[in-house]
């Protein structure tokens, strides 16, 4: 038998079996996730939307180009975040979408950190890439946690903190 006929198959099978594991993004969402907030920041935004999962700033790290998140999973449930994220400016008592400084196409790392039961993670976050330096104002940033439910499947949950540029 002719070692093509067995080198080809073989490599079909691995390849088809490498695209088919792109972790938590291969799964489909079910349920329903809550709708983007845009109207003016909220007492305790952003802190706790599943009960005992938080993200929040660390404190005296914001500046023009980025800023610290602090994580805590003191939940169960198994969950991660990605590096994608989304940035809003306050305008006109408003969140709007800040413009990307990008030309053409972009993207994110597929990359899921996890969340381990009890444990802080930090993350520094950096938009210089994507939005430029933020001018002063009032920002809102998303970041969507992803967990594994009971039954099968995930939950992506957008979580969101506000914060300021100062003068």
């Amino acid at each position: 038998m002719n070692k093509n006929f067995i080198i080809l198959p073989l490599s079909l099978l691995v390849m088809l079996l490498f695209t088919g594991c792109n972790g938590p993004k291969q799964m489909e969402p079910s349920g329903e996730t809550p709708e983007t907030p845009t109207s003016l920041p909220l007492a305790g935004e952003g802190e706790e939307i599943v009960e005992g999962i938080t993200m929040k700033i660390v404190e005296g790290t914001v500046s023009p180009q980025g800023l610290g998140l602090e994580f805590l999973n003191d939940t169960d449930r198994e969950a991660l975040f990605g590096e994608e994220f989304l940035l809003r400016k306050l305008a006109e008592n408003q969140y709007q979408d800040l413009p990307v400084i990008l030309e053409g196409d972009y993207g994110f790392e597929d990359i899921g950190y996890g969340l381990p039961k009890g444990k802080k993670v930090l993350y520094e976050m950096n938009w210089a890439w994507l939005y430029g330096d933020l001018e002063v104002g009032t920002y809102q940033l998303e970041k969507k946690i992803i967990l594994r439910k009971e039954e099968s499947g995930i939950e992506l949950v957008p979580y969101f903190v506000v914060f300021e540029i100062p003068h």
